[in-house]
């Protein structure tokens, strides 16, 4: 059965501090350096404290809390959503088992939109903006 997650839990998960939540949830997979976090895996991806975002700066782009769950971390979309909100849902999807640096942003689209069957992706996709606004 589909999870469905709301436009309010999508707004609520993109404002979520990254930061918190992954040293809360994830903390073994996180290396902290000052007041920034980046994964074991892959140090061009920081995620600064208080931020609700993070920047790639090997491509140089970021994204919101949920696009990182994602593309990043092995999330499904609806489990990203609940997981940031403090919903519950079905357990994360295991991390592909590729290397890199996950989904590219295109292919993250198409599959979201499959998922979904909405062309409400612009209410997930202002993350790289707030980063920038922020000073980061």
């Amino acid at each position: 059965m589909p999870i469905n997650v709301s436009k309010e839990q999508i707004r609520a998960a993109r404002q979520v501090d990254l930061y918190e939540f992954l040293t809360n949830r994830h903390n073994g997979s996180f290396i902290r350096e000052g007041r920034s976090i980046r994964p074991r895996n892959n140090h061009s991806i920081s995620i600064k404290e208080g931020y609700a975002g993070y920047m790639d700066f090997a491509t140089n782009e970021g994204g919101n809390p949920i696009e990182f769950l994602v593309n990043h971390m092995g999330y499904r979309f609806p489990d990203a959503v609940l997981a940031l909100t403090g919903g519950t849902g079905a357990a994360r999807a295991e991390r592909p088992s590729r290397t890199g640096r996950g989904m590219s942003r295109r292919s993250f689209q198409r599959l979201w939109t499959e998922n979904t069957k909405t062309s409400s992706l612009s209410l997930i996709s202002g993350g790289a903006s707030l980063w920038k606004r922020s000073g980061g």
